[in-house]
């Protein structure tokens, strides 16, 4: 019997090698900020079951981690070609090319349209709300910003993110007092 501690900080295994367990061994690591140990194991999982659409989201979710935006917007649409109303693979995707965009090589147009289908087939999901109130208030669109915000907070109270958005939309309206209020609470 050995008198080592267990590392904190290893790998959990896989229980078997069902895409249940894989994709669970991989989404553990993630959530800890562990994305170069948990793209393999997604790749492991596409190789195995290569229709399963969350692996390629997972690794796609892994690789943007890493600022590889083009090499994630593959496994993104490789999800779409999978599962084609997948809002999951739609936002991350739109995620992806906004990041893309404000680098110069993205469209932000493609990423809007992405949004948008996304809280279509999701209206649920404040995250999308709140991304596409951050792509409005860049392009000047202040009002509709402060609606998608206001969904996304109605939607996760606690999303510091569509605070953030929203105060950001105020402030270029002039409502200062409204943009400290929400900045304070991000």
């Amino acid at each position: 019997m050995s008198n080592e501690l267990p590392n904190e900080h290893a790998a959990p295994q896989p229980a078997d090698d069902s895409p249940e367990s894989l994709l669970h061994a991989a989404e553990g690591m993630v959530r800890s900020g562990r994305h170069r140990e948990a793209a393999p194991i997604y790749a492991d999982c596409i190789r195995t079951y290569p229709d399963c659409a969350a692996g390629y989201i997972g690794r796609g979710r892994c690789v943007a981690a890493m600022d590889k935006h083009a090499d994630a917007i593959e496994d993104f649409e490789a999800a779409l070609a999978i599962e084609p109303d997948y809002a999951a693979a739609l936002y991350h995707r739109a995620i992806s090319r906004l990041a893309l965009g404000r680098s110069g090589s993205g469209s932000n147009h493609e990423a809007m349209d992405d949004l948008n289908r996304a809280i279509e087939l999701k209206p649920d999901y404040a995250e999308t709300y709140s991304a596409r109130s951050g792509e409005r208030v860049r392009t000047g669109a202040n009002h509709e910003a402060i609606e998608d915000a206001n969904e996304a907070i109605r939607l996760a109270p606690d999303l510091a993110e569509a605070y953030y958005q929203r105060s950001l939309a105020y402030s270029k309206l002039g409502r200062d007092d409204l943009a400290a209020a929400d900045r304070s609470t991000a």
